[in-house]
């Protein structure tokens, strides 16, 4: 068995999430991040710069065209994540995705369907899996030993504070936001 060539990776909204989530990412040697893009320049820049990132735009369609990657991280606003998916798959690009994938079951039945005329594949990111309760909890029920369950309920105990909303006004708009990762 061979060693297969590293997944090149495009980062695509470079603000909390993007900050967040690059850190994982240059930790495996078998992804490289070879773009970026943000519509702020000075964000675009300033990524690329200290990630060591030697291309970045501020047009998604001239990034796609450009190429240099095999897939994009979409870490975008929610209402973008439809159109941005459809034209990475048009492209020739896998998708990771922030969640929530789209904001309508039609969307995504429009993803689905684009993914699979193209063969490319679409991930959507739900980092919390991996926590260790959550990791845990799954054990306990594969394993049998807390009895099949028979319903559930999860409570996340923290909250969003104003400047969550100010910083970014869009997670407050449900037609921008979609209401929420629950979608």
């Amino acid at each position: 068995m061979g060693k297969s060539a590293p997944l090149t990776l495009a980062f695509v909204g470079l603000g909390d999430i993007a900050d967040a989530m690059i850190w994982p990412v240059r930790l495996n040697r078998r992804i490289q991040v070879t773009a970026c893009m943000d519509i702020v320049p000075e964000r675009a820049e300033g990524f690329a710069g200290k990630n060591g990132i030697k291309m970045w735009y501020t047009d998604y369609k001239t990034m796609l065209s450009a190429g240099g990657f095999s897939a994009v991280y979409l870490a975008v606003p929610h209402f973008l994540h439809a159109d941005m998916i459809l034209q990475a798959l048009e492209a020739g690009y896998h998708v990771f995705v922030e969640k929530p994938v789209t904001l309508t079951v039609e969307e995504a039945q429009r993803v689905e369907a684009e993914a699979g005329r193209t063969g490319l594949k679409v991930a959507v990111n739900y980092q919390y899996r991996y926590n260790a309760g959550a990791a845990r909890m799954m054990q306990k029920i594969h394993g049998g030993s807390i009895g099949k369950p028979l319903s559930a309920v999860v409570q996340v105990p923290w909250s969003r504070d104003e400047s969550y909303f100010s910083k970014a006004p869009w997670h407050g708009r449900k037609a921008q936001a979609g209401g929420g990762t629950l979608l």
